[in-house]
């Protein structure tokens, strides 16, 4: 059993899921590649002015890209 005051499977915010959650949410369909990549840069925008990681972030070609991915 869980501790009471850990967050349940699927109930963290996606950029702090499992990796293994996400694809398994992924795979039952209750969540789209491009909503995991708009997570993604959601969550790079938010934390970029403290930690200065990025050069660029190309969000309409990982959007883009990730849309492919969701045709298939």
């Amino acid at each position: 059993m869980m501790p009471p005051d850990s967050p349940r499977p699927g109930s963290d915010p996606l950029h702090a899921a499992a990796i293994g959650e996400i694809l398994g949410r992924l795979g039952r369909g209750e969540i789209s590649s491009e909503e995991i990549t708009r997570t993604c840069i959601e969550r790079a925008r938010a934390v970029e002015p403290a930690i200065h990681a990025f050069l660029a972030i190309d969000e309409e070609g990982a959007l883009e890209q990730a849309r492919r991915s969701d045709r298939r």
